[in-house]
């Protein structure tokens, strides 16, 4: 194979490669859990839950409490988590429920946020997507969709700089409760039940577009075409 024919083909795997190791891939993890004497509180009537704060402090529902990479100057910082959400028609396979999440219209927006040392907010509206039971376990955004947009902040803490500057998240939640209790049960037995949760926040630092994807595609492609038509010759 001649020096041309060798760089087009190494070039069009190279893009290739590229792309499917990029395309997508979240960079950043925050990992969160619930404050003291802060939960998230399902009615048991109306099928609604919301996230509550009984501190008095206010911006204190969660603590960022870990990253991937370690070492996050995010960790130890404070946020909050506002609205009414609603559950929607449960799907029951076995033991797993699931059902869609909606925002309820209320006094309170939709956010979710974080406060740096500085008092500097971070913010973005939050979208719960769906919720889910199995057992003594259950959760929100099961399926890691992109549910926290709309992101502003205007302080230096180099964590939220990058969470905002990645323009959306995937905020993911679970929880626990003992004796197990399933979506059936928190959204009719008629009783207010609470309990502590965590998750984590993934953010993608470095977009790669699908386009990339198919460039290189069309440059493997092409470069395998030619070489196929140069064995012919």
């Amino acid at each position: 194979m001649k020096t041309g024919k060798k760089i087009w083909l190494i070039l069009a795997i190279s893009m290739v490669a590229l792309a499917l190791g990029a395309s997508g891939a979240l960079a950043d993890t925050l990992s969160y859990s619930n404050n003291a004497n802060t939960n998230i509180v399902f009615t048991g009537t109306g099928d609604t839950f919301t996230f509550v704060d009984l501190t008095g402090l206010g911006n204190r529902d969660i603590q960022i409490t870990g990253s991937l990479p370690p070492g996050s100057p995010a960790i130890g910082l404070f946020g909050d988590i506002d609205g009414t959400y609603q559950i929607g028609a449960i799907t029951t396979t076995g033991g797993l429920q699931t059902a869609p999440v909606t925002s309820v219209a209320g006094p309170e927006n939709h956010t979710f946020s974080i406060t740096d040392a500085l008092n500097f907010q971070l913010s973005g509206t939050i979208a719960w997507v769906d919720i889910w039971t199995l057992q003594v376990n259950g959760g929100l955004n099961i399926a890691g969709v992109a549910n926290l947009t709309g992101i502003t902040y205007t302080g230096a803490n180099l964590a939220l700089i990058a969470l905002r500057d990645a323009g959306y998240a995937d905020v993911v939640m679970s929880w626990t409760f003992d004796p197990a209790m399933n979506l059936t049960a928190l959204t009719t037995d008629g009783t207010t039940h609470n309990t502590a949760y965590s998750g984590t926040i993934n953010y993608n630092t470095v977009p790669v577009p699908p386009s990339a994807l198919l460039l290189g595609s069309g440059l493997l492609g092409l470069g395998l075409l030619r070489r196929k038509w140069s064995l012919k010759k």
